[in-house]
């Protein structure tokens, strides 16, 4: 009988949901993780981020801009040192920016005693609020940073047969938070929020407020119809995945609005926004809605259900 050893790596997706309203949440203050390394220099090539018997990363170069042909995007470029005789494996998740939830899950493989390189990186999300669009407003960047054995087949699954000793392995992890401006000031985002949404849950571990609901073209055109953007944080110390059901648009069921297994949020204060497409179940976009109605599910990183929250919510198109 095999058994398998794996290190768990957290995957993180963007997500958002919504429509306009009069109240707000309240104040939206940000705080490293307690153990998190900090990069304070304004410039911070050079910084190490990881340093131990195995390995050695560091911070080798900051894109601020840079395009592409799927648009602009930054990056800061981490040299990952292997210093071990075995295959390692290097990846970065968790991204936030200003504390904005950004798709991030990359990873690259070195040889024993190699040096690779590995970007951390994001698109600028052009639907977004202005604070995001230029580096020049980054207040600031977090990721977490792992380092492990990749295995003798060099996926990071590493094999034994029942009866052996498990073979020595290594792991490592850092959560990383760099000041793109230097310094490290508590940093206070309540300007970066929606200003008059509708907020629908607000308690010690989520805010969701919509910040949208209607039919705008400029968006994604009439094939695809109503849009709604809504406004998440997650304030606990777990990744929490959010996906909606039963959604209803002036009584008229709608295809779900976010993919079937729901959408993760990292842990601890941070938000994100995405549009969300309403159709109906025949794939006609409704132009003309005037009201939606959705449950939402949370659930923790175990696939547990919150409870709570799976209620029926009803939004006004503005």
């Amino acid at each position: 009988m095999k058994k398998y050893l794996t290190l768990s790596l957290s995957l993180l997706l963007i997500i958002t949901f919504a429509s306009c309203g009069t109240s707000g949440a309240k104040a939206f203050n940000w705080q490293p993780a307690s153990d998190a390394v900090s990069v304070k220099a304004a410039d911070p090539v050079g910084s190490v981020l990881m340093d131990n018997e195995n390995c050695t990363v560091s911070i080798a170069k900051v894109v601020k801009s840079a395009e592409s042909t799927f648009g602009d995007f930054f990056a800061y470029q981490l040299t990952c040192k292997n210093k071990s005789d075995k295959n390692m494996i290097f990846s970065v998740s968790n991204l936030a920016v200003n504390g904005y939830s950004m798709n991030l899950n990359k990873q690259e493989q070195a040889a024993a005693k190699a040096t690779v390189s590995l970007l951390v990186f994001a698109y600028y999300p052009t639907y977004d609020n202005s604070f995001i669009t230029k580096f020049d407003e980054f207040k600031t960047v977090e990721f977490s940073l792992s380092a492990y054995d990749a295995g003798d087949n060099g996926d990071g699954v590493v094999i034994y047969n029942k009866g052996e000793e498990p073979p020595k392995t290594f792991g490592a992890q850092a959560k990383v938070v760099v000041y793109p401006q230097g310094g490290d000031v508590q940093v206070t985002y309540a300007n970066d929020r929606p200003q008059n949404a509708n907020v629908l849950i607000d308690d010690a571990s989520i805010t969701l407020a919509v910040k949208q609901f209607g039919f705008d073209e400029s968006i994604y055109g009439k094939f695809y119809g109503e849009t709604a953007v809504l406004y998440i944080e997650n304030k606990t110390d777990n990744a929490l995945t959010f996906s909606t059901k039963n959604v209803y648009i002036d009584g008229s069921k709608c295809l779900d609005a976010v993919p079937e297994k729901g959408v993760a949020i990292v842990p601890g204060k941070h938000r994100t926004e995405w549009w969300v497409i309403f159709s109906d179940e025949g794939g006609k976009g409704v132009t003309q809605g005037n009201e939606l109605k959705f449950n939402i599910v949370v659930k923790d990183s175990e696939g547990k259900q919150l409870s709570g929250y799976d209620k029926t919510y009803t939004i006004k198109a503005k």
